[in-house]
């Protein structure tokens, strides 16, 4: 039983070892990385610029969405406008027989 033991020991010492070096090379990596105070103070800035304009962005989106709407508003009652003058124009043509009955915007 006590070579059990011992032999448990070793792989857990191996075991042990492997995650030594594991963590040493994470730290190495870590020790590596050159990033200084003002790097980050840099990114904060470029993130408050870009969220500044995407803000825009979407605010210029949104109002192009409104005149859009409007626009196809205005274009819907000109044609309904224009809609009523061919119909009134082919009522008084019929009237005055100029135009053959049942003509559609002759």
């Amino acid at each position: 039983k006590c070579g059990e033991r011992l032999a448990e020991a070793e792989a857990k010492a191996a075991e042990l070892k492997e995650a030594l070096a594991v963590i040493e090379g994470l730290r190495g990596r870590v020790a590596g990385q050159t990033i200084s105070q003002d790097d980050i103070k840099a990114m904060q800035r470029d993130k408050a610029r870009m969220d500044g304009e995407q803000r825009a962005a979407t605010a210029a989106r949104e109002e192009a969405e409104r005149q859009e709407d409007g626009n196809q508003a205005a274009v819907g009652a000109k044609t309904e406008e224009l809609e009523a003058v061919a119909s009134e124009y082919t009522a008084k043509g019929e009237a005055l027989q100029v135009l053959p009955p049942g003509a559609k915007r002759s």
